[in-house]
C-alpha cells in the first residue's frame, strides 16, 4: 500500500535556490515577464534569467497568474491594459522578494509580437 512509502517522502529534496552550484558570481539577472489577453481571460508568466561571469545562463520560471474575464462583457483592448498591468505588479512583488543586487526587467506583450522593453 501507499501508507508503507509516507517514509520516503522525507528523502525528497526540493531545491529553493533559483542560482545552480554550478554557476559563479553572477553578471547579470534579468526578470522576463509575458503576458496576453483574450475574451475568455488574461494571464502572464515571469521567468528569472542568471548569467554569471563566465557566461553561463540560468532560466527558469518564477511566477504565473492567470484570471477569467468578468462576467460584465469588456473590450478586448481594456483586457489588454488588464494583461499589462499584471506583470508590472508581480515585477514589483519580484524585485522585493528576490534578494538579487540589481534586476533588470525586461516586460514582453504577446499580443501581435510587440514588445516594451523598460530599461
Amino acid at each position: 500500500m501507499w501508507r508503507c512509502e509516507l517514509p520516503l517522502l522525507e528523502k525528497i529534496e526540493v531545491p529553493r535556490c533559483f542560482k545552480t552550484k554550478e554557476m559563479e558570481n553572477l553578471r547579470k539577472v534579468e526578470l522576463h515577464h509575458f503576458s496576453d489577453a483574450s475574451t475568455e481571460g488574461y494571464g502572464q508568466c515571469s521567468y528569472l534569467c542568471l548569467v554569471d561571469t563566465n557566461d553561463q545562463a540560468h532560466c527558469l520560471l518564477v511566477m504565473g497568474k492567470a484570471d477569467v474575464t468578468p462576467l460584465k462583457p469588456i473590450t478586448i483592448p481594456r483586457l489588454e491594459l488588464a494583461a499589462t498591468l499584471v506583470p508590472a505588479r508581480v515585477s514589483d512583488i519580484l524585485n522585493r522578494e528576490l534578494r538579487y543586487d540589481e534586476i533588470k526587467g525586461v516586460l514582453d506583450r504577446q499580443q501581435g509580437g510587440s514588445g516594451l522593453h523598460p530599461q
